[in-house]
């Protein structure tokens, strides 16, 4: 989960990826990538954030 601050709002951004060990630290930041009109569907610039979807479709 991190929190994405674009403008004036503050979006929470919840993963439905997870590692052990945990990918990131506590307060890490970390790249997001968003379209400019849905910052809320925001994703970690890595190879898994990006094509996970490709790898392993729902």
């Amino acid at each position: 989960m991190c929190s994405l601050p674009v403008g004036e709002q503050v979006y929470t951004i919840r993963s439905s990826l997870s590692s052990n060990p945990p990918a990131y630290e506590v307060g890490e930041k970390v790249e997001m990538l968003y379209p400019a009109d849905k910052p809320e569907d925001a994703v970690p610039n890595t190879f898994w954030g990006l094509y996970i979807w490709l790898v392993f479709p729902a």
